[in-house]
């Protein structure tokens, strides 16, 4: 079954937000493009849990589901470019 292209979501603000909030948490030293490209990195890290499901034999309705929209995530925030 394939799916409608969705619109991809606009984390900036959040991320704008989490970041402002560091300094008052005892949070320093990385910039805002730093935090953005972390939170870019673990798009394709999360592929990881519906694989770590299917091996621990969790049905495909519930990995299958996961895997999907991990990888809807990784293609709205373009993680595929930071693995070139």
């Amino acid at each position: 079954m394939r799916r409608e292209r969705r619109e991809p979501r606009d984390t900036g603000p959040l991320l704008d937000l989490y970041y402002a909030a560091l300094p008052g948490n005892g949070v320093s030293g990385d910039d805002r493009q730093a935090l953005a490209d972390d939170y870019r990195l673990s798009g394709p890290w999360l592929i990881m849990r519906p694989v770590r499901q299917a091996m621990h034999n969790i049905g495909p309705a519930v990995w299958w589901n996961n895997l999907e929209r991990i990888m809807l995530a990784v293609d709205d925030l373009g993680c595929r470019d930071l693995l070139d």
